[in-house]
């Protein structure tokens, strides 16, 4: 812009240099008969060289102008450069997540709750520890001893108590299981107390069958609550 306005006070200089030597021209006598200078024609070789000269600087101008403005856009270019965009990159058909709005088509599954309830609780019976026991002294008659049919007689037995407890009177019997001998009763009582390590004799009333074989009676001992403890037998053979 300074130059500019430089070159446009040199022309409006030279535009008045030219009209001041025209005037003084005109105001003295001329000793010699020359023609007339052209005033018009100066004032417009004059106007028209300063409009062709401003036009000049004009173009210079708006050039320079041009110029810098692209130089200014370059530099800025330079320290703000666009990022390029980047295609995105495909992402498999594995590597893809559902999303929430996909993943919410299906309700949350909640576990149905359950009441608690109380459980009775069952009480066992506690079993009571074994404390009756026997074992067999003898038996009469000897196992598979030979008897004439029809005959009479008694099953005995001595039975010692090798339980824990003694053995009350009238609340220990002998019992018959099974058997093929017939009997006088199926029950009998043992009579007096047998403690602990002591012995008793107990019987049942029996009939020999009327023909051969050989012949067997089946028994238990009970104790006073009705429990089966030990168990004894008589075989007899009819010839």
């Amino acid at each position: 812009m300074k130059t500019i306005l430089l070159k446009a006070f040199q022309i409006s200089l030279v535009v008045v240099l030219a009209l001041t030597a025209a005037c003084t021209a005109a105001g003295q006598p001329s000793q010699e008969a020359e023609p007339s200078p052209d005033l018009d024609k100066i004032k417009t070789e004059a106007v028209a060289e300063a409009i062709g000269d401003q036009t000049e600087l004009i173009d210079a101008a708006k050039t320079e102008a041009v110029a810098t403005a692209v130089a200014l856009v370059t530099e800025q270019a330079a320290l703000n450069p666009t990022p390029t965009a980047v295609p995105p990159t495909a992402v498999p058909p594995a590597a893809i997540t559902p999303t929430a709005a996909a993943s919410a088509t299906l309700p949350p599954v909640v576990p149905p709750v359950v009441a608690i309830t109380s459980v009775p609780v069952v009480t066992k019976p506690t079993k009571t520890p074994y404390t009756d026991a026997c074992s067999v002294v003898s038996t009469s008659p000897s196992d598979y001893k030979v008897l004439t049919a029809g005959q009479d007689f008694d099953g005995v037995w001595v039975l010692k108590n090798t339980g824990m407890v003694t053995w009350t009177d009238g609340q220990y019997y002998i019992m018959k299981q099974s058997g093929n001998i017939p009997v006088e009763k199926d029950i009998y009582y043992i009579k007096g107390d047998v403690p602990v390590n002591d012995t008793v004799e107990v019987r049942a009333d029996m009939v020999a069958p009327a023909s051969s074989g050989t012949y067997v009676s089946n028994w238990a001992v009970y104790n006073n609550v009705g429990m089966p403890f030990c168990y004894i037998f008589v075989a007899i053979t009819i010839p």
